[in-house]
């Protein structure tokens, strides 16, 4: 069967949340490319390094060919690695990425999934909810490892420590993925404030119930904040029609398994040649490709070890403030609440309010812990709850 002509609708939406301070979710929709892209880093950086890559994107994948879309979320890369090199305010700074959009391969009209980090894509499509991506972090790999069950990951305090993202040096690694295009299907794009807060079942139903994209990315988003909305959350929801808005077909199975993705693998000169890497199924003899697969695994492995582990890891356990409980003190921390491996939290401020100064309710929000990206976010969170402290009555004299 042909492939048909490629159509979207879609609807998008975005908040800050109800614990962070600042948004560093940013995304793109347009008729071309759908991106979803969640910064990570320090004084806005992670801000800055989504926004840096949506941006690249969005100039770079006017013409949507497969060699197109990998060599501009290297460029991407690129572009964010060397706007922190000239600015030491944004060291570190980094970002997921998720990407879908429309190409032209050999074989002809197909639809392009890309993902780094841990945002993620799903696939709805004969009433079933699959996730497309898989995440690129600590606790993914171990349960694919079968070290972890997907319970046991959902709650491990080092959940959020990703083992690729865009920005943490000039080697990248993504996943990349050639999917038929199928009138009917509908494609969600999120950050992990989506899913961290709601189940597959959860997102199935707002898909199954709400038929305009518009409506269905709102939902998601309002729900994610009404179980909590402790991270930024975002979500494009993308429907595939076809010129007359039929469910068509194709002959890969409605609700067929998603296949293994490819890997690209980039590792930037210092030259002025712009070609990078090259994207999966690139040319060459078999002999070479057969090389360059084995240089890829040997880079790919010391880039996880001593990239990730040692850069990653440190920024991610840096890059954070949050508030606590110590003793009789309301206390600013610089890291992550319970630390990440070797980087325990430690103390930053002592603020002006004591716990005896708390309610109940006040004293248990302060104990989870609320995170912030930077210093001024955590101590506008203690100036904040300063304020909702009711004053205690002044005893009336009795004559």
């Amino acid at each position: 069967m042909s492939e048909p002509e490629a159509r979207f609708r879609w609807g998008a939406a975005t908040d800050t949340g109800r614990v962070r301070s600042n948004n560093q979710d940013t995304y793109l929709a347009t008729d071309s490319v759908f991106v979803v892209a969640d910064g990570m880093g320090g004084h806005q950086g992670g801000e800055v390094a989504a926004q840096i890559a949506v941006e690249g994107l969005a100039d770079s994948v006017a013409e949507a060919t497969t060699p197109a879309l990998p060599e501009g979320v290297r460029r991407a890369n690129r572009s964010i690695v060397e706007a922190a090199d000239r600015d030491s305010d944004l060291r570190g700074m980094g970002t997921t990425l998720c990407l879908v959009a429309p190409v032209d391969t050999e074989v002809g009209r197909r639809l392009a999934v890309v993902n780094v980090g841990d945002s993620r894509v799903y696939r709805y499509a004969a009433d079933r909810l699959r996730q497309v991506t898989e995440d690129h972090s600590l606790v993914e790999s171990l349960v694919r490892e079968g070290r972890l069950t997907p319970e046991e990951a959902l709650v491990h305090p080092q959940r959020n420590i990703l083992t690729r993202a865009l920005g943490v040096g000039d080697e990248l690694q993504l996943d990349w993925w050639e999917l038929a295009v199928r009138p009917g299907d509908r494609y969600v794009l999120c950050s992990d404030g989506l899913f961290n807060e709601l189940g597959d079942d959860q997102i199935a139903a707002t898909l199954r119930r709400l038929a305009q994209p518009d409506e269905a990315a709102d939902e998601l988003v309002r729900l994610a904040l009404e179980s909590g909305g402790r991270d930024n959350v975002t979500v494009i929801v993308v429907d595939v029609v076809g010129g007359d808005d039929d469910k068509g077909g194709d002959d890969e199975p409605d609700d067929g398994d998603i296949p293994a993705p490819e890997v690209a693998h980039f590792a930037d000169r210092d030259d002025d040649d712009d070609s990078g890497g090259e994207p999966p199924d690139g040319g060459g003899s078999s002999r070479d490709r057969r090389f360059r697969w084995r240089v890829v695994g040997y880079l790919a492995l010391v880039a996880v070890i001593l990239v990730v582990a040692a850069g990653a890891v440190g920024v991610y356990a840096r890059s954070n403030y949050f508030v606590d409980v110590d003793g009789d003190e309301i206390v600013i921390l610089q890291g992550r609440p319970g630390g990440v491996l070797w980087f325990d939290p430690t103390l930053e401020e002592v603020t002006a309010l004591a716990v005896g100064d708390l309610t109940p309710a006040l004293k248990e929000e302060v104990e989870a812990n609320p995170e912030y990206a930077s210093l001024d976010g955590a101590r506008g969170y203690v100036e904040a709850l300063a304020e909702r402290i009711e004053p205690i009555p002044e005893p009336t004299a009795i004559d």
